[in-house]
């Protein structure tokens, strides 16, 4: 709502403006223009508090002087003093004869503090002043995906863009928000990206945009031959290079991923993505050796993945399964006693461990464990059937059916 503006409200602004140049310092004798004129060069040439002195004895000479506390509020703002800033401007509101121009100006200034919830008071402000200010609208928008409020950052975008849909700096926003895991609308993204690029087709950072769009989105394919084409223009692209090694990871093909990693250690030696790549490689390869039935090869990669990144997901249980493979059961327990350690009551490795320890026919040691898994998770097939299969191999029949007995009433 615009603020009063009666006679009344401007005699007792410029009494209290009054106040405030008293406050500020003493008069000068030369005119306004004079002072202003100089502060502004002051200014102009980053002596901001000489300018601040100039602008200051400006409105010495006439404390109604609008201009003059204005720019005495931006020659705090350079000061590093954006209280002092604020308190100046909010003190002309209810006399400016621009009073959205003077909205905007303060909601800069909470922006510039990083109080995103008062600018966008004040912009809100400046807009039932004068309405459909683009530049407050698309300040709007900024300000929503700056403070994490994503959804409601979509829907003022989209609003906007369906008024001004040419404008590319807010559609290049929304593809940003829609490519964020919050909202995750990576097929609108790319389209709006998509879109920009059909009117910048040489723009880097903006088929940048799309591989990282396809790859949120699991087109790896796509998201790697943009982003290849990025690195061809851009050698040095880090971001595209990264995009390359993860795409190739996930498509399985591990040969363009060890190139990609040979490319990103060629611009970045120390790049974190270096090892951490180096040991989904040879994860992803032990992978493809232990379905192929090929446990030593698999181990070999498992165990080259395990002293690059040793928590990578579900590698431990690997290697444990690879070792039971190749009959190398102490292996197999050496391994999963050490998951145990940080994972005490996790049912599946205790069952895993339960199994190598029946292998090796230590059925005691089995069946102590297998008693504590099924006190995890009572209910669970595996561990007792198991413990069934046990009793009866040692003689104890009626223990067997009483096991079985309870898997049937469970």
């Amino acid at each position: 709502m615009r603020k009063v503006n009666s006679p009344g409200v401007r005699a007792l602004t410029v009494i209290m403006l009054s106040s405030l140049s008293w406050m500020y310092s003493t008069a000068g004798a030369e005119t306004i223009a004079d002072r202003m004129d100089r502060g502004r060069q002051y200014y102009q040439s980053g002596n901001y508090q000489a300018a601040l002195e100039e602008f200051r004895a400006a409105t010495e000479i006439d404390p109604g002087y609008l201009k003059g506390w204005e720019n005495m509020g931006w020659a705090y703002w350079k000061m590093g003093q954006l209280d002092r800033t604020l308190e100046i401007w909010n003190s002309l509101r209810s006399i400016h004869p621009e009073p959205s121009r003077l909205l905007n100006m303060i909601a800069k200034a909470h922006i510039a503090k990083e109080e995103y919830g008062q600018a966008l008071v004040v912009y809100w402000e400046s807009l039932e002043e004068k309405p459909g200010q683009v530049d407050v609208l698309v300040a709007r928008c900024k300000i929503l995906y700056w403070s994490g409020r994503y959804n409601e950052a979509v829907k003022y975008c989209g609003e906007f863009l369906s008024s001004y849909p040419e404008h590319d700096e807010i559609r290049l926003l929304l593809a940003r928000l829609q490519m964020n895991n919050q909202i995750a609308d990576y097929q609108a993204a790319i389209d709006n990206l998509l879109q920009l690029i059909g009117k910048k087709p040489n723009d880097l950072q903006l088929q940048f945009e799309l591989a990282k769009a396809y790859y949120r989105g699991e087109f790896y394919e796509k998201a790697f031959e943009i982003a290849q084409h990025v690195s061809q223009q851009d050698s040095e692209h880090i971001p595209a290079l990264e995009i390359i090694l993860n795409s190739a990871i996930q498509l399985q093909d591990y040969e363009r991923a060890q190139d990609a990693v040979g490319e990103l250690r060629a611009v970045d030696p120390n790049h974190t993505d270096i090892t951490a790549g180096q040991a989904k490689i040879h994860n992803g390869m032990a992978l493809q050796f232990y379905r192929d039935g090929d446990y030593d090869n698999a181990l070999k990669e498992f165990l080259s993945a395990r002293a690059l990144t040793p928590e990578l997901p579900r590698l431990q249980e690997n290697i444990g399964w690879t070792y039971r493979h190749l009959g190398q059961i102490d292996e197999a327990i050496k391994v999963w006693e050490e998951l145990l350690n940080s994972r005490p009551d996790e049912v599946l490795i205790l069952n895993l461990l339960a199994r190598a320890y029946t292998a090796k026919r230590m059925y005691d040691k089995a069946l102590l464990i297998y008693d504590k898994s099924l006190k995890i998770d009572p209910l669970q097939m595996e561990a007792r059937f198991a413990k069934a299969k046990i009793k009866r191999w040692i003689g104890s029949f009626q223990e067997s059916a009483d096991e079985l007995s309870q898997l049937v009433v469970e």
